[in-house]
């Protein structure tokens, strides 16, 4: 007699809501002889599960998918073999990805403000006895000015940091991109980069993005790679002022920096320190980080081939 495999009668239980789960049952049973005494090696538990699997659809009808296989002999060549499906959202799936992102505030040292909103002089008595206010110097937006520096101030400063996490075939894993990965570690963007979230698109001109660098790791029993790019991003800026110095233009991960002098101020008739020059610096070396971004849509037009079954209907066929 030929192996047979037909649904159990209890099969088809399950769950429904955000962690939803299937289970299908199929009975299989054939001759436990050897073959070569002309059974079908029905005891044997690869000769079961090569013939029950194929039977089982990748997706189930309420759209979850194969998560595992579990069998159980109940007697001589007779097997039940029952596949364990849950919802895709309880693991990603390779070809998927995920975007997470975190805004905070860090702290920096600055040295000028962008505006200094008031000042206010001391009031003095004179060697005649009347009371004089005296006229605060102006220090171009110099903050914390001492008579030889200007010493600053930490303030906190919003920044956007995210990751991308993919989940990429073996056959997408190579020396190459591995090598691309480490040689544009802490690299700055050259090209536009754009990153499409759910239809939310988030578009980094070049200057903006630092490349803080990645972890991968093989998935166990997925065979798969998790593989997540760690970014910050700080914007550009075009049109700053320090003092009088105008129409600056600074990449986001150039550095600014502000050399001072002495200088007479008109106002107050004193000697004060001031801004001369002001220079940006280029700190970090530039690259293309396109390449990086396997996939830049997420849940829009990305095809996920995990959601179409080989075998249509429920769970056996």
């Amino acid at each position: 007699m030929a192996i047979t495999v037909t649904e159990a009668y209890i099969s088809g239980e399950g769950t429904l809501g955000k962690d939803s789960t299937d289970e299908y049952s199929a009975i299989v049973q054939g001759n436990p002889l050897p073959t070569s005494q002309g059974g079908d090696n029905a005891d044997d538990p690869p000769v079961i599960m090569r013939a029950a699997i194929p039977r089982f659809a990748i997706v189930s009808e309420m759209g979850n998918t194969i998560n595992s296989f579990k069998r159980e002999k109940l007697g001589p060549g007779i097997w039940k073999v029952t596949a364990e499906y849950k919802s895709p959202t309880q693991d990603r799936q390779t070809n998927d990805a995920a975007f997470s992102f975190t805004t905070a505030a860090q702290k920096q040292k600055i040295t000028h403000s962008k505006k200094t909103v008031a000042s206010y002089g001391a009031t003095i008595t004179d060697a005649s006895g009347n009371q004089v206010g005296l006229v605060p110097a102006d220090f171009k937006g110099g903050i914390n000015v001492t008579d030889t520096s200007v010493e600053g101030v930490e303030a906190a400063f919003p920044t956007f940091d995210f990751k991308i996490t993919y989940y990429v075939s073996p056959g997408s894993m190579n020396q190459s991109y591995v090598s691309q990965l480490y040689q544009l570690s802490g690299k700055v963007n050259s090209d536009q980069v754009t990153v499409n979230v759910d239809g939310c698109q988030c578009t980094f001109m070049a200057g903006e993005l630092l490349f803080l660098g990645a972890e991968g790791q093989k998935r166990v029993g997925f065979s798969d790679w998790e593989i997540t790019l760690n970014f910050s991003a700080n914007p550009n800026v075009t049109n700053a002022t320090v003092g009088n110095i105008t129409n600056i233009v600074k990449n986001g991960w150039d550095y600014l920096w502000v050399a001072t002098n002495y200088n007479v101020d008109s106002t107050s008739k004193t000697l004060v320190v001031q801004p001369i020059a002001a220079y940006v610096e280029r700190i970090y070396d530039y690259a293309a980080l396109s390449p990086l971004i396997t996939q830049s849509n997420f849940g829009v037009s990305n095809t996920q081939g995990w959601t179409t079954p080989s075998i249509t209907g429920g769970g056996l066929s």
